[in-house]
């Protein structure tokens, strides 16, 4: 039953960074990165970031990235006041299941021959200047606040990716990503310890407290330890304490009951 008090957007919204960012790695094998210390995911060399990324999950499938959604507000103002800071960034991506209309915001942000991020900042100042929308007033005096050369570095550095997989469609990204690595019976196999490893590693990347990255390196060698232990010859035991659900006794031993 679900209440005013539940959480399962938010619970689904930290396992689909988690997820996502697995994926995103896997993309980038030669990469190292970063979970909630730089951003929701980040992409460094050494300690220096050369892409952001902000995740957003909807159970809406639905849902519309418009000019003054908070999605996409809540996002300006976390990388306007990096800006403001004096943090360096580089890259700045918006990943999000959620859609852009055309001659939107988001949609003159998208990597493709349609970007103008130059009308992206026009429309962004015009939202600015007429919204009510009390939610947002923060992220608009943090865009403000910047110098115009400011946000339109900021503006230039930003893409927005929409339509990206769900938390349930993403799983199967990862699959076809590993799907030359082990026969294609394994392959279930492969991801379901690939991704216990995986939560179990961003777990210790949390708590101690984002210090460092997750390289690339690291989780091509876990795929080819897990890869090694399904081959024919090796498969691994998972069930070797269970026993044979019907059995015969005879003389204080067990038997197998054979099927003809």
């Amino acid at each position: 039953m679900t209440t005013q008090f539940s959480a399962g957007g938010s619970a689904i919204g930290y396992l689909y960074q988690s997820r996502y960012a697995l994926y995103l790695l896997l993309q980038r094998i030669d990469s190292s990165i970063s979970i909630e210390r730089l951003d929701d995911v980040a992409f460094e060399d050494g300690f220096t970031p050369y892409e952001l990324l902000q995740l957003k999950h909807h159970l809406n499938s639905n849902a519309s990235l418009t000019n003054a959604c908070v999605d996409l507000w809540k996002t300006i103002r976390v990388w306007s006041e990096a800006m403001r800071s004096g943090t360096s960034v580089g890259r700045l991506t918006l990943i999000t299941t959620s859609t852009v209309s055309q001659d939107t915001i988001g949609y003159y942000l998208k990597d493709n021959m349609d970007r103008h991020a130059t009308k992206a900042k026009s429309l962004m100042l015009q939202v600015i200047s007429t919204s009510t929308n009390e939610t947002n007033k923060a992220a608009y005096q943090a865009f403000s606040s910047l110098t115009p050369e400011q946000q339109s570095s900021l503006v230039e550095n930003l893409y927005v990716l929409d339509q990206s997989p769900d938390i349930v469609m993403v799983e199967e990204k990862i699959k076809g990503l590993l799907a030359l690595s082990v026969r294609r019976n394994l392959l279930d196999a492969l991801y379901e310890r690939l991704e216990g490893w995986w939560f179990g590693q961003v777990v210790t990347h949390l708590k101690a407290q984002s210090i460092g990255t997750i390289s690339g390196a690291t989780l091509s060698e876990k795929i080819h330890d897990i890869a090694d232990h399904l081959r024919p010859d090796m498969l691994p035991i998972d069930y070797q304490h269970e026993l044979p659900s019907e059995t015969q006794s005879y003389d204080g031993r067990q038997f197998v009951h054979q099927l003809l």
